[in-house]
């Protein structure tokens, strides 16, 4: 499975969740999405949208479905970009 990620999930950062994703993924390539930002908490989500801005980040390729974790989150109503 392919995943986007942006900010400080991408590979030029040092932190527990970025490395959690590399020990997990194979980066694939820089990309770039349209779409908003939105304050989930105290980290940005993001929503897809064709009239929204150009969020850059990058593609990686999970190794296992045993790396990805689903929770159920509540629609963010504060956009921050």
């Amino acid at each position: 499975m392919k995943i986007f990620v942006y900010g400080t999930l991408q590979s030029q950062f040092e932190n527990e969740m970025a490395q959690l994703l590399r020990n997990n993924a194979s980066y694939v390539c820089d990309g770039n999405v349209l779409g908003y930002l939105y304050l989930l908490d105290w980290y940005p989500g993001l929503v897809l949208d064709k009239n929204g801005i150009e969020v850059k980040g990058q593609v990686y390729d999970i190794h296992t479905d045993e790396a990805v974790s689903y929770t159920h989150l509540t629609l963010p109503t504060k956009r921050i970009v």
